[in-house]
């Protein structure tokens, strides 16, 4: 499938203007005849799988199933001596779904049309949003490269720029306004994916989005610009003037690489012995005013539609409907103290399930929280359950219903967001097992290489299935319940080095399992890779020293000291990165 800029599907995008689900519109009640599904049950789960509760529960000789589009729901439920007629209703309800019949013993639960097209809806609009955010800033970009410097004296009286410090900013200007009209097109569009995936903070800052020249094909003014700056650093650093006026030679063979960081664009060089040197080449380009990248959180969008007025994008009004919208009707109870991020919601439901004696079901997705102490789960509940959840509908955006039969529905306000956030729990469980023989690494030293290729394996797996959205908030933050009943995060590292290694991933996923073996050990040859092969490792190329001479170019994937890493409880402790090079 084709990946879109966030590697969504395109198929979500197949309906263009359609209106949004009536706010709070009942869920149909469905009623199952069949008597084999009158036994009672008991279930009490967290995180289970829509598809996997089903199986558990289905009485014998009946099958129950979910279709596509909500087998992947994670469930948390705890009731006691439910008949499954009544507990498959429930789940009909939650997903606003309905049951269909399979053959004479079986029954699928699917979603509802409506509740499918609200879902790709949302995605679609937000991704509309972005790429309009994105489009703004790449030509700010461009409009800046090919401005011109201020003249001297047209800012008087307005707290110039000191003249040696504006001699230097319009050098660096020229610097770029004399780049091809095709280099500056490509620096401007290739900006880092996670400032978007991120809300505009960059957190993940891997060196993989880049554009690179060699500098020998750079125009003469500019080659000269790049020996003049080496020049200059070099008479500051050196500590002789006999060193410092000596020439760097290794300019010549070099790579130019430019970094787009969304608003910033820097200039580095890479050396035929791999080194690498940071110029003081950049320029900044401010977006306009009233454009920015929104994150998931769409708290504040109506209030900020209501700021702008008629300035705000029909992009963002869309999503302020969408904001606006809820599950069911629950009035909003302001707490005491707030504290972010909030407690586990399944936690809450389990303790108000234990110490009010009530029975739910409820949705689970992976959201920031923080676990319950052992004090909070001490506490007896200060008020009736309906205002305790009325409390978890502020603090969680959660709605909740009470049905006839008492059982209690509780349900993400936010559902349409958050399914395309989620991981699939199998693919989780090959993760987690695949990482499982580097669990005992010790810093400094470097994990066995057998162990290196199993995890590979599954990050280019996982990087060639998701989304970049389902690893950043499906696998970083796919949680394990430990023996002692802590939350971990065992692939929370492991999600974050996909991140920052996508083209390499991309590449490596490409290859056929004898090229991946020549890869790991003697060396890939380039003359041995496809057309598309080629073009995937293109973008890695231009920051690899340059290949020997006196043998063809030969490429190894191996493991670097990891000098970082970013952790949680339960997660992989990583001490290496995964660093392709050419054989020597």
């Amino acid at each position: 499938m084709k990946r879109t800029l966030f590697g969504l599907s395109a198929l979500i995008f197949t309906f263009s203007t359609l209106p949004l689900v009536a706010q709070n519109a009942p869920a149909p009640i469905f009623t199952l005849q069949d008597e084999r599904l009158g036994s009672p049950i008991s279930v009490k789960q967290t995180g289970i799988t829509l598809q996997n509760l089903l199986r558990q529960i289905s009485p014998p000789s009946v099958i129950l199933r979910a279709g596509r589009s909500c087998a992947e729901q994670k469930i948390q439920i705890n009731l006691k001596n439910r008949s499954r007629r009544v507990v498959m209703e429930a789940l009909a309800e939650l997903i606003k779904g309905r049951w269909q019949t399979e053959g004479k013993d079986g029954y699928l639960l699917v979603q509802d049309e409506d509740a499918v097209l609200k879902r790709n809806l949302w995605w679609r609009y937000y991704e509309e949003n972005q790429q309009e955010s994105k489009n703004v800033l790449v030509q700010a970009l461009l409009r800046r490269m090919h401005s011109r410097p201020v003249p001297a004296g047209f800012l008087e009286g307005l707290n110039e720029t000191p003249p040696d410090i504006q001699r230097n900013n319009d050098k660096r200007l020229g610097f770029f306004n004399l780049l091809p009209m095709e280099l500056q097109k490509s620096i401007a569009e290739t900006i880092l994916d996670s400032a978007f995936v991120f809300g505009g903070n960059m957190i993940y800052s891997g060196q993989e989005a880049v554009i690179g020249r060699p500098f020998s094909e750079l125009p003469e003014k500019l080659q000269k610009y790049i020996q003049d700056e080496l020049a200059h650093d070099k008479a500051e650093h050196e500590q002789t003037k006999q060193d410092a006026d000596k020439p760097d030679t290794r300019v010549a063979d070099s790579t130019v690489l430019f970094r787009n960081e969304g608003v910033n664009i820097r200039v580095s060089l890479v050396f035929a012995d791999g080194q690498q040197y940071g110029t003081a080449i950049m320029i900044s380009a401010a977006p306009p005013k009233n454009v920015s990248f929104l994150g998931l959180d769409h708290r504040g969008v109506p209030a900020e539609v209501k700021r702008l007025g008629i300035k705000a994008p029909s992009s963002l009004k869309r999503l302020a409907d969408f904001q606006k919208t809820t599950v069911w009707n629950n009035p909003l109870t302001s707490p005491d103290s707030y504290q972010f991020p909030p407690l586990d919601r399944t936690e809450v439901l389990n303790w108000l399930a234990e110490k009010s004696k009530i029975e739910f079901i409820a949705d689970d997705y992976n959201t920031d929280s923080r676990p319950m102490t052992q004090e909070d789960r001490e506490q007896t509940p200060s008020a009736p359950p309906a205002k305790e959840l009325n409390l978890l509908s502020t603090t969680h955006d959660v709605s909740w219903k009470q049905r006839t039969d008492q059982l209690y529905l509780v349900r993400n306000n936010r559902w349409y967001r958050d399914d395309f956030l989620q991981a699939p729990d199998n693919l989780i469980q090959e993760g987690i097992e695949a990482a499982s023989p580097l669990s005992k690494m010790k810093n400094g030293v470097l994990p066995d290489l057998a162990a290196v290729k199993s995890l590979t394996e599954w990050q280019a797996k996982a990087w060639t299935t998701l989304s970049y959205w389902q690893i950043a908030y499906g696998i970083c933050p796919a949680v394990q319940v430990s023996k002692t009943g802590q939350r971990e995060f065992p692939l929370f590292a492991v999600g974050e080095q996909i991140l920052k290694h996508p083209k390499l991933l991309q590449f490596y996923a490409s290859l056929s399992s004898p090229q991946k073996e020549l890869l790991w050990k003697e060396g890939l040859r380039l003359s041995n890779l496809s057309d598309a092969q080629r073009l995937a490792v293109a973008p890695l190329l231009v920051q690899l020293p340059s290949p020997s001479p006196n043998a063809p170019p030969r490429l190894v994937l191996g493991t670097e000291q990891l000098v970082f890493s970013r952790s949680k409880p339960g997660s992989l402790n990583l001490t290496y990165e995964l660093k392709l090079k050419f054989a020597p």
